[in-house]
């Protein structure tokens, strides 16, 4: 087993203690620190995830953006690559995609990754550092590295997610910063984009 898998299969055991209540709570918590990011705040097209049970849950979020009348979008795997499309609203149908995400059933609007002004990633892991560790097949760190340098790249987790160092190869790209239910972390060693706004808030672990 690698590194990489050790650390997976570790920390998404530690995810998964967690209850229903705590999920609930903690992602509230991590909501309102998203909402009060600069670099949030000031974007126009924003990227999340359709979370799952144990995932940081997203919906409030979506709710949210759209209110602000931000055009979201969220991820949808076609083949080998990961596709933004525009996020509807509740009534949006879904479906699961090959890895068991949910995603919006087609048809659907793609909206090109250098519209995206914010994007909050999940992950199964981060480090202090900015690194990530997702599932292991790269359709994310393949669709981060399509970006523009002026989108933010925001990870969203547990704060039991966040760990000191992980192993990071190559092809993996780095966030500008982190958001737990303990606030916002600043990956200290990529500064944030050129006309992006810095984030503020709290600092977790």
């Amino acid at each position: 087993m690698t590194t990489k898998q050790v650390w997976r299969q570790r920390l998404l055991t530690q995810r998964m203690g967690l209850t229903p209540a705590e999920v609930a709570h903690k992602s509230a918590c991590i909501l309102d620190h998203v909402c009060a990011l600069p670099a949030f705040c000031a974007s126009r097209t924003v990227m999340m995830y359709i979370a799952l049970a144990t995932e940081v849950q997203t919906r409030p979020l979506l709710g949210r953006a759209r209110q602000l009348r931000k055009r979201v979008a969220v991820p949808v795997v076609c083949g080998s690559r990961l596709l933004a499309v525009e996020w509807l609203g509740e009534h949006t149908a879904l479906q699961r995609s090959p890895l068991g995400m949910l995603e919006p059933a087609a048809p659907y609007t793609i909206i090109p990754p250098q519209e995206l002004d914010c994007v909050l990633v999940p992950g199964v892991a981060f480090d202090l550092a900015g690194g990530r560790l997702g599932f292991g097949k790269g359709y994310y760190d393949r669709f981060l590295g399509q970006l523009p340098t002026t989108t933010y790249r925001c990870g969203v987790a547990f704060s039991i997610q966040v760990v000191s160092c992980l192993p990071q190869e190559a092809h993996d790209v780095r966030m500008h910063g982190l958001v737990t239910e303990q606030g916002y972390r600043p990956c200290v060693d990529i500064p944030p984009p050129a006309g992006r706004p810095e984030a503020c808030g709290g600092v977790n672990t």
